[in-house]
């Protein structure tokens, strides 16, 4: 299995318990508000800024449903650099929605390999947008063991022209 941010920073030990990943869609207007709420919640939380921007982006593992929540100030949330395996070996995920997360800082060689890696369960990833993203290096098991996956909201948004390796 990969290295996951979920485990690394904390959210949860088990990457097979997580069943979904979504952005919180709750009344909540003030980071105050958030965390009040997760403190009584009893979530364990996971702090992300972006890029020296003065917007907090809150990451949780929610128990009641197993799904990873984000929630930020900012309108939308800026993913920079690579996203290798970052959903990797979340088996029991259904559904990851990237619902205003911005995906063109994804520059890097390879940014996108195993991303959605070992998610055996995963139906659908909704709300992606790849437009202006260029992928370069290897798309290599981006979907290695998604036995489950029906809907790939964004496959035709590709720009695979200097990509080198599409294996699996």
């Amino acid at each position: 299995m990969g290295n996951s941010w979920a485990t690394s920073s904390g959210l949860t030990d088990d990457l097979s318990s997580i069943k979904g990943f979504t952005k919180y869609s709750g009344n909540i207007k003030t980071i105050t508000e958030l965390n009040t709420y997760l403190t009584e919640k009893g979530f364990e939380k996971c702090n992300m800024n972006q890029n020296g921007e003065t917007y907090q982006t809150i990451f949780w593992f929610d128990s009641e449903d197993n799904t990873i929540k984000w929630w930020s100030e900012a309108s939308t949330i800026c993913m920079n650099g690579s996203s290798q395996q970052l959903f990797n070996g979340w088996s029991s995920a259904v559904s990851i929605d990237l619902k205003d997360i911005d995906l063109t800082g994804m520059k890097n060689d390879n940014a996108f390999k195993s991303m959605f890696a070992n998610c055996s369960s995963l139906t659908s990833i909704v709300n992606c947008n790849f437009k202006g993203v260029t992928l370069t290096g290897e798309l290599k098991d981006m979907f290695q063991n998604c036995s489950s996956l029906e809907t790939i909201g964004f496959i035709n948004q590709f720009d695979t022209t200097e990509v080198t390796n599409m294996q699996e």
